[in-house]
């Protein structure tokens, strides 16, 4: 087996997993305690972090200035997840305002990143269209959410809106793992 093929794998298996641990582990804030909040906020950052790292490589082949405009802010969505956690510890008001106030930053950051990474996808056709196509409709779904949340009108079934961006990615991921890239 060529030596650049193995490592390139290496890289999809590990950047699926980690895209995994990052959902895994924010889908288990909602029944974690304070103290293991700090953990897992930290823990997903890290994953997002070394996920986009690990695909860096095969997307900058394929789409450069794309690549270069994913990867920066999507090394600053995983840090101010990281930031959130920190933000835990203090129980002070102010704190929790500024929590929120990250994790509203977040999500936009999200979806700018999640929309170059799935038109990056789209384009290069390293996975099947459909899955990119999927990507960016739940992305859209997102933004409309995000929107409606923080202009102070929640949808009653909001959570709809999350489903399909975690369904894709953790397909992509299980994608990645089984299957690679292109």
């Amino acid at each position: 087996m060529h030596k650049e093929f193995k490592h390139t794998r290496a890289r999809e298996i590990i950047a699926g997993f980690s895209l995994i641990a990052a959902y895994g582990v924010l889908g288990s804030l909602f029944t974690a305690n304070k103290g293991a909040i700090l953990g897992l906020e930290f823990i997903s950052g890290l994953a997002v972090i070394l996920a986009a790292l690990m695909l860096y490589p095969q997307l900058a082949v394929r789409e450069r200035k794309l690549a270069g405009w994913f990867i920066v802010p999507r090394i600053l969505e995983g840090l101010t997840l990281c930031l959130a956690a920190f933000l835990t510890l203090p129980s002070a008001p102010i704190y929790q305002r500024i929590h929120g106030l990250v994790y509203a930053v977040h999500s936009y950051v999200f979806v700018i990143t999640g929309l170059l990474f799935y038109l990056i996808l789209y384009r290069s056709r390293l996975i099947p269209r459909f899955v990119s196509v999927w990507g960016l409709v739940a992305l859209a779904l997102l933004l409309a959410a995000n929107i409606f949340e923080h202009a102070g009108h929640p949808l009653s079934f909001g959570m709809l809106f999350f489903l399909p961006i975690v369904l894709n990615e953790v397909f992509l991921a299980g994608w990645l793992i089984v299957k690679g890239l292109k």
